[in-house]
């Protein structure tokens, strides 16, 4: 990659997995260093701004990441791991609304992004509204996990949902199912 980010054809794209690789090396900042100059070459370049949030994110620059994310949507609206994300940070802003409006906005972009249905389920779950549509994300979100990489998740998401709608047994064969998948 270092080879090939000298050549000028293609040459943001290159910076940018070359960052995502010193990311996986945990070199945060050479990957920061990276994505900006991926950004310096192609601004309009979704990717290395949404590393350049999950950085921002993970170093606690919250506000960083909110504007980072925001402006990795305008350059890429259909970004939906950056709505994920976005979404997840105005919940812990306390604005569920928004979060609420990004997850759906993920799942839309994404219809085979699992955790998104699980998350926005489990949202609607606990603020006690639309039991029935939270409970057909979550099976949604299940009947899309064919190989069962989403985790158990989902069914835990699941039985609880079916157990405050009252449907004990039901739960306890989705808790149970859960608890198989998490046992592999």
């Amino acid at each position: 990659l270092e080879r090939a980010t000298a050549r000028p054809e293609g040459e943001a794209v290159r910076l940018n997995r070359l960052g995502e690789l010193r990311v996986q090396q945990g070199r945060p900042g050479e990957a920061a260093g990276l994505f900006e100059q991926a950004l310096a070459a192609n601004p309009e370049l979704p990717g290395p701004t949404f590393n350049l949030a999950v950085l921002a994110e993970e170093a606690g620059d919250e506000a960083r990441a909110v504007e980072l994310y925001e402006r990795a949507i305008a350059r890429a609206p259909k970004h939906y791991q950056a709505q994920f994300n976005l979404g997840r940070l105005y919940g812990r802003r306390g604005d569920a609304g928004r979060q609420r409006a990004l997850w759906e906005a993920a799942i839309e972009s994404n219809p085979d992004f699992v955790r998104g249905y699980y998350y926005l389920a489990k949202l609607l779950m606990d603020e006690g509204r639309e039991l029935a549509r939270a409970e057909e994300l979550a099976r949604t979100g299940i009947a899309r996990d064919v190989t069962g990489q989403g985790g158990p998740l989902g069914w835990f998401v699941l039985a609880d949902l079916l157990n405050r709608r009252g449907r004990t047994a039901e739960a306890q064969e989705a808790a149970a199912k859960g608890r198989a998948l998490q046992g592999r």
